[in-house]
């Protein structure tokens, strides 16, 4: 139903009309400017009380009956055109603190104004408007909308008065203000009506953007609910902060889910109190995300020792990624391991951490059977033999990502993995490389990583890296790697480099042709991509123009990608 330019005396009979039609649906009213039927005695609200408090009127009775109203629309709310003040200013909050109905879920209030500042000239209670919004009777409210009648824009004005989104600091979830989300849409709506599968497209497609979601989160209610699995999904916590948020946790609100429930991916830094003894903080942690967490990240942090570890995480049941970041153990007695992880691990992350020393650890019982992502990084040459024991057991190893130390070490004559020279037939067709390799380099290649049948990427960073003063060594054991392979189902190769301009590709002596070489023979006849990733702000163009002209053979076969 839709009524405008309402006069005191028409309210009567429309008063009279709507308690015969209770089941009003949709209510576009303008101009209200009385009430009739108002009884004080009448069963109110916390709501209908505060306009009573405010206005020293009561609510509309017959609103009050409306009982399955799912949307309102109040037109000319504000009107900059008007020499006199409209009596919507009054009524139009009357109007709703008076609706009840469990089905509403829409409120549109149309102003025109010639320039936003106006919006503070009206004497409109905006913090009792945000009252309303956020009442027990507007629990189901998906959006109410400012709508502009001459295209200027409302911009902070209104919103400064709400509670909404844009105030937070993206970490509670129950400051969040439900009732009101204030949007200048044309099409009021547009986000309702959009399908399914593309507002999936839009979270998954800005899921690393917590500013663009947090907008999101604004358009309706329904968006608001929809975004929070994307921007609650990673929690950080650090040794300064993870108190304080516990201690919210326990006085959140019980009707709105805690963050906790949304969170799949965990890090925490200088995580040293969750290895204490009868900590609180991992009995906290255990409780709230050791059901939900699928990547724990432990970073910059010292645990007194590897069983230690391994208590922290066997909680994680459902545990899908493990990273360790700048991690060390106090103590370096070999102890036994007897924690229980779960089988679920298989991804494992280890980033500047004592590679030996945990994989001397981990390598006699076999602690994570099921790994098929590798990534680990800052390999010294004495981390190759427990390295290489690792992979033997774990040949199921599908995704590798490795990265070298940044000092050359005396290349011996020998394979760094086994202490006996390994010679080869030369003869052999499928071994031709690795005689290549042997004769350019003076070492052969390395057994363990032939063994990894099934791999089908490898990702090697930092191939050339001009921020360091010395060679990483990755100029040696990165050719020695991508020769190793002869894994059939191989299918991406990645080098990342960091160069401050496309010219130094020539100043590390990287022997191209035999790069073009390997990436040439019979066992990269199936792979489909050869990708350099720039890191660093040399021209992407000019970086490809001259690694085109390096590796032609490549090229020709259309490998070679550049981003």
């Amino acid at each position: 139903m839709d009524i405008g330019q309402i006069l005191q005396e028409d309210l009567p009979e429309i008063a009279n009309f709507f308690l015969q039609h209770l089941d009003l649906q949709h209510l576009s009213i303008s101009h209200p400017i009385t009430a009739i039927l108002e009884h004080d005695n009448d069963p109110i609200c916390s709501s209908h009380a505060l306009f009573r408090q405010r206005f020293g009127i009561t609510t509309n009775p017959f609103l009050r009956q409306l009982s399955v109203l799912r949307s309102i629309c109040i037109h000319r709310f504000l009107d900059s055109r008007q020499s006199e003040q409209s009596t919507a200013l009054v009524w139009g909050p009357k109007a709703l603190a008076s609706l009840s109905s469990p089905l509403l879920s829409k409120v549109t209030l149309t102003v025109y104004l010639e320039r936003a500042g106006r919006v503070d000239q009206y004497g409109v209670d905006w913090v009792f408007m945000d009252e309303i919004f956020n009442c027990e009777n507007y629990l189901c409210l998906d959006s109410a909308y400012g709508f502009d009648g001459n295209e200027s824009k409302l911009d902070e004005s209104l919103h400064r008065y709400c509670r909404d989104l844009n105030s937070l600091d993206g970490v509670w979830p129950w400051q969040i203000s439900l009732g009101l989300q204030l949007e200048i849409l044309r099409n009021i709506d547009m986000a309702n009506s959009l399908p399914q599968e593309l507002v999936e497209y839009t979270f998954n497609f800005l899921a690393n953007d917590s500013l663009s979601l947090k907008s999101c989160g604004l358009v309706c209610l329904a968006w608001l609910y929809a975004s929070r699995p994307y921007l609650f999904r990673r929690l950080s916590l650090d040794a300064k902060g993870y108190k304080t948020f516990f201690d919210n946790l326990q006085h959140s609100p019980p009707r709105i889910p805690p963050c906790t429930s949304y969170c799949t991916i965990l890090v925490l830094i200088n995580a040293d109190w969750l290895f204490e003894e009868d900590g609180e903080g991992f009995r906290e942690v255990v409780l709230h995300f050791s059901q939900i967490v699928v990547i724990l990240s432990i970073t910059h942090t010292t645990a007194p020792s590897f069983s230690h570890l391994l208590k922290a995480i066997s909680p994680f049941r459902g545990l899908r990624c493990l990273c360790l970041e700048h991690f060390r153990c106090r103590s370096t007695e070999m102890g036994a391991v007897t924690g229980k992880i779960s089988s679920s691990i298989d991804t494992l992350s280890l980033r500047n951490t004592a590679l030996r020393r945990f994989f001397m650890e981990i390598n006699p019982s076999n602690i994570f059977c099921n790994v098929t992502n590798l990534d680990m990084g800052q390999i010294l040459q004495e981390d190759f033999p427990e390295i290489g024991k690792f992979m033997l057991q774990h040949l199921d190893l599908q995704h590798l990502s490795i990265s070298f130390s940044c000092h050359i070490n005396d290349c011996t004559a020998h394979d760094v993995v086994l202490s006996h020279p390994i010679f080869e037939d030369e003869n052999n067709p499928v071994r031709s490389i690795h005689a290549l390799f042997r004769q350019r380099f003076g070492i052969t290649t390395s057994p363990f990583l032939r063994q990894l049948s099934v791999l089908r990427t490898i990702c090697i960073h930092r191939f050339l890296d001009s921020r360091q003063r010395e060679q990483s060594t990755a100029l040696v054991w990165g050719p020695k790697a991508l020769a190793s392979l002869s894994s059939p189902l191989l299918s991406e190769v990645t080098l990342t480099v960091y160069l401050e301009r496309a010219g130094l590709v020539d100043q590390y002596g990287v022997d191209w042709a035999f790069m073009d070489e390997i990436f040439n023979c019979e066992n990269y006849v199936g792979v489909r991509s050869i990708t350099f990733e720039n890191i660093g702000p040399a021209n992407t163009l000019g970086l490809a123009d001259l690694l085109t002209a390096r590796l032609p053979r490549s090229a020709r076969r259309g490998l070679l990608r550049f981003r």
